[in-house]
């Protein structure tokens, strides 16, 4: 009797294990490769990682991509700059689908102009608009919060599990089988 509760409980286990496996992946933006274009803006790719991926406006703004946000800081060389009729700064190439782009007014600090609200977003590329930029000091901030999906949710609205989650749910199926088996021979 306790070697049956022990094959249903082994068995049980490997079934939840494949179920919690096969639960999708959050998307994330870190290590895709973004192609960048814009006045003044260098590199023209970067991966995504630590530290500032690029810099714009001749090194006075730096582009800092996370896993799900773009944080635009005032590179620490000096005082108030206004900017203006610098045009559209473009990040294209994302692996993964974006579905949102919108300022975080939570943690946006003295940033004012054009890129607050003249912004947009297709499924693989962001843009920013920096016409009417406005005076920024040393300290500003801009935080903008990307929404993405993987790319295969965004195919399918089913996830695909990996192999590996298959096999461990077919070895799960197999243990109970082979339970039911004995227990039918014994």
């Amino acid at each position: 009797m306790c070697e049956n509760k022990w094959k249903t409980m082994t068995a049980a286990l490997f079934i939840a294990a494949a179920g919690a496996l096969a639960a999708p992946a959050n998307a994330t933006l870190i290590a895709n490769t973004v192609t960048a274009t814009g006045n003044g803006l260098g590199p023209s790719t970067a991966i995504v990682g630590a530290g500032a991926e690029f810099a714009g406006i001749w090194g006075a703004i730096n582009f800092d991509f996370g896993a799900n946000t773009l944080t635009l800081t005032r590179a620490p060389n000096g005082g108030p700059l206004s900017w203006t009729g610098w045009g559209n700064y473009t990040f294209s190439g994302f692996t993964d689908v974006i579905t949102g782009f919108s300022v975080d007014p939570l943690l946006s600090q003295q940033f004012s102009g054009s890129p607050l609200s003249n912004f947009s977003f297709d499924t693989h590329s962001l843009t920013i608009n920096f016409d009417t930029f406005g005076t920024q000091n040393k300290n500003s901030i801009l935080v903008y919060n990307i929404a993405t999906i993987s790319a295969i949710s965004a195919i399918s609205a089913a996830p695909i599990p990996e192999p590996a989650t298959t096999a461990l749910f077919g070895l799960g199926l197999l243990g109970v089988a082979i339970s039911r088996k004995r227990k039918n021979l014994g």
